[in-house]
C-alpha cells in the first residue's frame, strides 16, 4: 500500500485507484497516509461543483449518512471541501459488491439468500427508525467487508430529498429494475419503497433474475406498476411455493399490501426456507449413503458438501470424514488390485516362456512352502494304478497254483478275500482319481495337467508310489505268516520260501529301493527351489 504513487490528493487523503463512477459522483480507493489504512472516498463531481443546490444536498446528505452507526450501513468517516472539491471518505470494501454475485444469472443457494437478507433488512429498519429512507436499494450498492458481512452504501446520495428525489428536469431518477411503482409515479416514498426494492433483490437471489426487464428504462417502468412478477416457483422449482407466496407479497403495488419491516419479510422467509432447506439436505445425505455403498465417493462427497453448504449439520460432517476415509481406503485396494494384475501378467509371462517353471510352483515358493503340490486326480490314480498291479500279481500267484478259481470263491482263505477287497477299492480309487483328474483338467485348464509334473511332482509321485506298495507289500507278509494257506506260523519256517513269498519279497525290495529314490529326488528338488 505505501508503495502505490496517488494519481492525486484530496486534503490529507492519497487517491490511488478510480474504483467507478455513477451520476453524481467519482468512487475512489485512497489512503489515509496518517492512520495507514485504505479508505473509500467519494468526490463530487466536477460539473455539479458550481450548482449550490447539489452542493448543499451533498453536505446534509452526508452530515445524515453520517449520523447512522450500524454495523450494515457503510461508516461515514469524514465530510470535507478542498479548493472547490467536495468529499465523502468512508470504509474500504474490498470483498466486491452483491452484483458481482449474481452475475451469473444463477439462484443463491436458499440458506445463503436469508443469510443475507437478514443483516440487510436490520440495516434498513434501523435507518427507517432514525427517519432516513435509502431509496436506491440496489445489489451494487450492497458491498462485502473482509470478514464477508453485506454493509449498505450510498445512503441520501443519489436521492438527497424527497422533493427532488424524483426528478431535476421532469426525469425519473434511479435504477428501474429496482424501483417501486411510487417512485417510478412520482408518489410519495417511505419505508415500504426501500423494501419493495429489498425484495426485488431477494426474487433475484432466489431466481437468478429480476422479476422486470427490457430494453428500455420505460419497458421496466411499466412492468413495474402494470404487471404481476412472473411466478419465481416457475423460474426455480426448488423454491417452496410459500417462498413464492412470501416474495409475491413483498412486491406488492400498493405499499400497504407489504410487509411492515424488513425483519418482518425475513421472518416469513425464514420458517419456509428452514424447512425446505431441512428437506433438501436429508435428501442428499440418503443420496450420499447411496453413493457411498454403490463405492462412488466422488458423488457422495459431493451430495455431502452440498448438505453441508446448505445446512450445516454434525451428521453431514462426520460423513464427509467418514467418506474421505474410505475414499482413501478404496483407492487403495484399486491400486493393490492393479499391482496384483500386473504381477499375475509377469508370472503368466515367464510361465508361458520357461518350460521348467510354472505359475503354481512359483506361487508356491512365495508363499513359503517350496514344494510343488500335486494334483489329487495323479496321487489318487497313482494308488489306485499301483494297488491294481500288486493284488493283480497276487490273484495271477494264487491262480497258478490252483488255490484260485470262480468255482471255489466260496471257500478262498481270509488272506486271498483281503486281496479281493483291496482290489476293488483300488479299482474305485482309480476310477475317481481318474474322473477327478479330467473334470479339473477341463474346467480349470490345470498348468500341471498341459505341462506334465515338474521335479519336485514327480519326486512325490516315486515317494508315494514306494510308501504304498511298502505296506501293501507288509500286508502280504503279515497274512502269510498269521494266516498261513499251506504253511506254518512259525517264523523260522520262512526260510524255504515259496515261489509266492518270494515275489512278495522281490516286490518289497523293489518298493523300498523306489521310496528311496523318490525321497533322494524330492530332497533334491527342494535345494532347486532354494
Amino acid at each position: 500500500m505505501a508503495n502505490e504513487n496517488p494519481l492525486t490528493t484530496l486534503n490529507r487523503y492519497e487517491l490511488l485507484e478510480k474504483l467507478g463512477e455513477g451520476g453524481f459522483g467519482v468512487v475512489y480507493r485512497g489512503r489515509d497516509p496518517m492512520l495507514e489504512r485504505l479508505v473509500a472516498i467519494k468526490e463530487l463531481r466536477a460539473d455539479l461543483t458550481s450548482d449550490l443546490d447539489y452542493i448543499e444536498r451533498f453536505r446534509r446528505e452526508a452530515r445524515l449518512a453520517a449520523s447512522l452507526r450500524h454495523p450494515n450501513i457503510v461508516t461515514v468517516i469524514e465530510v470535507g471541501e478542498q479548493d472547490g472539491r467536495y468529499y465523502l471518505v468512508m470504509d474500504y470494501l474490498p470483498g466486491g459488491s452483491l452484483k458481482d454475485r449474481l452475475e451469473g444469472g444463477k439462484p443463491l443457494p436458499m440458506a445463503q439468500v436469508v443469510e443475507l437478507l437478514r443483516p440487510l433488512a436490520e440495516a434498513l429498519d434501523y435507518a427507517h427508525a432514525k427517519g432516513v429512507i435509502h431509496r436506491d436499494v440496489k445489489p451494487s450498492n450492497v458491498l462485502f467487508g473482509e470478514d464477508g458481512r453485506p454493509v449498505l452504501t450510498d445512503f441520501g446520495l443519489v436521492k438527497s430529498t424527497k422533493e427532488r428525489s424524483t426528478t431535476t428536469t421532469g426525469k425519473v431518477l434511479g435504477t428501474p429494475e429496482y424501483m417501486a411503482p411510487e417512485q417510478i409515479q412520482g408518489g410519495e416514498t417511505s419505508p415500504a419503497t426501500d423494501l419493495y426494492a429489498l425484495g426485488v433483490i431477494a426474487y433475484q437471489m432466489f431466481t437468478g433474475r429480476v422479476p422486470f426487464s427490457g430494453s428500455t428504462p420505460y419497458e421496466i417502468q411499466s412492468g413495474h406498476v402494470n404487471q404481476p412478477p412472473p411466478d419465481p416457483h416457475q423460474l426455480n422449482p426448488a423454491l417452496p411455493e410459500e417462498t413464492a407466496t412470501i416474495l409475491l407479497r413483498a412486491l406488492a403495488k400498493q405499499p400497504g399490501e407489504r410487509y411492515p419491516s424488513g425483519q418482518a419479510f425475513v421472518a416469513a422467509l425464514q420458517g419456509v426456507v428452514a424447512q425446505a432447506i431441512n428437506q433438501q439436505a436429508r435428501s442428499l445425505l440418503i443420496a450420499a449413503q447411496a453413493q457411498m455403498a454403490s463405492l462412488d465417493f466422488v458423488a457422495a462427497l459431493a451430495s455431502l458438501e452440498q448438505a453441508q453448504a446448505i445446512q450445516s449439520m454434525a451428521e453431514t460432517a462426520r460423513l464427509i470424514q467418514e467418506c474421505q476415509r474410505r475414499q482413501a481406503v478404496w483407492n487403495g485396494v484399486q491400486e493393490l488390485q492393479a499391482q496384483q494384475e500386473q504381477v499375475e501378467r509377469h508370472l503368466a509371462e515367464i510361465s508361458a516362456s520357461e518350460d521348467w517353471i510354472n505359475t503354481a510352483g512359483i506361487k508356491a515358493s512365495r508363499s513359503g512352502f517350496p514344494a510343488p503340490a500335486l494334483h489329487p486326480g495323479f496321487l489318487i490314480s497313482g494308488i489306485g494304478l499301483i494297488g491294481l498291479l500288486l493284488i493283480g500279481v497276487e490273484i495271477l500267484q494264487e491262480t497258478s497254483k490252483g488255490s484260485f478259481s470262480y468255482e471255489t470263491t466260496k471257500g478262498l482263505t481270509r488272506h486271498e478275500l483281503g486281496n479281493l477287497w483291496i482290489l476293488a477299492g483300488t479299482l474305485g480309487l482309480m476310477v475317481a482319481g481318474s474322473i477327478i483328474w479330467g473334470y479339473t483338467a477341463r474346467k480349470n485348464q490345470d498348468d500341471n495337467f498341459k505341462k506334465g509334473f515338474s521335479s519336485g511332482n514327480l519326486a512325490i509321485a516315486i515317494c508315494a508310489i514306494g510308501g504304498l506298495g511298502l505296506l501293501l507289500i507288509v500286508k502280504v507278509m503279515v497274512q502269510d505268516l498269521f494266516w498261513p494257506v499251506r504253511y506254518y506260523a512259525e517264523w523260522d519256517y520262512l526260510l524255504p520260501f515259496s515261489f509266492h513269498e518270494k515275489t512278495n519279497y522281490w516286490l518289497l525290495a523293489l518298493m523300498i529301493i523306489t521310496t528311496i529314490a523318490g525321497i533322494f529326488l524330492w530332497v533334491k528338488s527342494l535345494r532347486k527351489v532354494d
